[in-house]
C-alpha cells in the first residue's frame, strides 16, 4: 500500500479499537491505535492555527473516543512530523500551534511514519487485509492464502475486527464458505461482486477494482478487460454518463455501498462532478482540462469556472442534481459560466470529489466529529447548557477459543507477533 492509503486505513482502524479493551488490542495495536488517533486529530485541529484551551480539546478527542494517554501519544507523534508545536509547563500541554497541511500531504507522512515505527505483523496484515476488503469482500480461506496467515492469526485480526465493526463475516448460502467484508463500506451480503469472484479469479477481480480506484473517473470507452466488462454490466461498479460536444460517455468508480440515504446522495453528487471534470480531460472539443483537481479547487475556491464554450452542455449533469447552475458568461459570446450552489451538502460533495483526485477514495468521517469541533468554541466546554459530553462505554474484544489461547501465550511470556 501507499502512504496515504495506509493512513486512512489507520484512520479507520482507530475509530474501530477505541470502542475496545483487552490485551489483544493493547498487544497488538498499540501503534495503530496512536497512528490512527493522531489522523483523526488532525481533522478536529486542522484550521485552528492555536489551541490556548487543552481541556477542550481533551474533552473533543473523548467525545471521539480518543483518551486524554492516547491523545498525548498521538499529539507527540504529530510534533515529530512537524504538525504541530507543544507547548508545556510542569510537563503539561498548555497549547498548541498547528500547521497540519491537505489531506493528501498529511496523510502521506502520517502514513510513512507509521512504517518507519515498525508496526507488529499483525497490525501491517490487518491494515493490508482491511484494505483488500474494502475494495472486494473476499472467502476468509482466499485471504488467508493472500497474506500467508495461519488460521490463529486470522481468528485475532477477525476478532477484534469484529468487536471494532470493521471486518466482518458472514456464511455463504451458495457454498457454505466464510466471506469477509468490511461494513465500512459493503452492504452485508456483497452478492454481486462474490458473484463476481466466482466468474473470475478473485486476484484478477481485486486488480481490477484496485486499477479503477488508482484513477477515479476512468473513461470506459476502451474497456476490453472482460473482468470490467462483467462488472459494469452486472452493475458492480457505479458508472455515471456526461453529455457533450463529443456525445455521451461513461465513467467508473470504485463502488461504495452500505451507506445511509444522505451519503448516497452526496457519492452521487460527488462522482457527476468529477466524471464533468474527466470529460473535459479526456474529450473536450475545443481545449482540454489539464489538471482536473485545479479546475474542483477553483470551483471551491471561487464557486465558479468558466468562461467555456463547451460548459453549457458538460455541466448539465450537475445543475440536474442541483450542483450549481450554468448561465451565460457576462461579456463573452457563446461562452457559459458554471455556479456552484454554496450549501453545505454541495459543498460536501466537492470535497468529497476532491478525494477522489487526491487519496483517490472517500475518506469515511466520524459522526461526532461536528460535535466534538463544538466543544473547541470559545466557552462551549465551561456551559453546562452547551456541553454535551458522550460517554462511549468500551467493548470487551470477543475472543475465539483460538484467540483466548494465543493471549494466555501472550501472558506467560510468548511471542506476539504472528506465529
Amino acid at each position: 500500500m501507499d502512504k496515504t492509503t495506509v493512513a486512512a486505513r489507520l484512520q479507520d482502524i482507530n475509530e474501530g479499537l477505541v470502542r475496545q479493551s483487552g490485551g489483544l488490542v493493547e498487544s497488538h495495536y498499540r501503534k495503530t491505535k496512536r497512528f490512527g488517533a493522531a489522523a483523526r486529530i488532525c481533522n478536529l485541529i486542522r484550521g485552528q492555527d492555536v489551541v490556548s484551551d487543552y481541556t477542550s480539546l481533551v474533552a473533543a478527542t473523548g467525545e471521539l473516543g480518543i483518551g486524554a494517554d492516547t491523545l498525548d501519544a498521538a499529539l507527540g507523534i504529530l510534533e515529530e512530523i512537524g504538525y504541530v508545536s507543544l507547548h508545556k509547563s510542569g510537563g503539561d500541554i498548555r497549547k498548541i500551534e498547528e500547521r497540519i497541511p491537505l489531506l493528501s500531504d498529511r496523510f502521506e507522512a502520517i502514513g510513512e511514519r507509521w512504517q518507519d515505527s515498525k508496526p507488529s505483523d499483525i497490525e501491517v496484515v490487518t491494515l493490508e487485509m482491511l484494505d483488500d476488503l474494502l475494495v472486494a469482500p473476499n472467502r476468509t480461506r482466499a485471504l488467508c492464502k493472500r497474506h500467508s496467515l495461519d488460521s490463529s492469526s486470522f481468528d485475532i485480526i477477525r476478532d477484534v475486527g469484529n468487536t471494532g465493526e470493521y471486518i466482518k463475516s458472514y456464511t455463504s448460502p451458495k457454498d457454505g464458505s466464510e466471506i469477509a467484508f468490511s461494513p465500512l463500506y459493503h452492504d452485508e451480503n456483497p452478492d454481486k461482486i462474490i458473484q463476481l469472484m466466482d466468474s473470475f479469479p478473485s486476484d484478477d477481480v481485486v486488480a481490477t477494482l484496485r486499477g479503477i480506484r488508482e484513477y477515479q473517473g476512468k473513461p470506459i470507452d476502451a474497456v476490453t478487460d472482460p473482468v470490467l466488462l462483467t462488472a459494469i454490466k452486472t452493475g458492480c461498479i457505479p458508472t455515471p454518463t456526461v453529455t457533450s460536444t463529443n456525445g455521451a460517455k461513461r465513467f467508473m468508480f470504485t463502488p461504495l455501498q452500505g451507506v445511509g440515504k444522505l451519503e448516497k446522495g452526496l457519492l452521487e453528487k460527488a462522482r457527476a462532478i468529477v466524471a464533468c471534470v474527466r470529460y473535459g480531460e479526456h474529450f473536450a472539443g475545443i481545449t482540454k482540462i489539464r489538471f482536473p483537481l485545479v479546475i474542483l479547487q477553483r470551483l471551491k475556491d471561487r464557486k465558479q469556472i468558466g468562461p467555456h464554450s463547451e460548459i453549457s452542455e458538460q455541466y448539465v449533469l450537475l445543475q440536474k442534481l442541483g450542483v450549481g447552475v450554468i448561465q451565460k458568461a457576462i461579456g463573452y459570446t457563446g461562452r457559459y459560466m458554471f455556479h456552484l450552489l454554496d450549501t453545505d451538502e454541495n459543498l460536501r460533495s466537492l470535497d468529497m470529489a476532491i478525494e477522489y483526485l487526491t487519496v483517490k477514495e472517500i475518506v469515511k468521517g466520524d459522526p461526532n466529529e461536528a460535535g466534538a469541533k463544538q466543544l473547541m468554541l470559545p466557552g462551549s466546554y465551561a456551559s453546562p447548557t452547551k456541553t454535551r459530553m458522550e460517554l462511549k462505554s468500551l467493548r470487551e474484544t470477543k475472543l475465539s477459543s483460538s484467540s483466548i489461547s494465543k493471549l494466555n501465550h501472550l501472558i506467560i511470556g510468548g511471542s506476539s507477533g504472528i506465529v
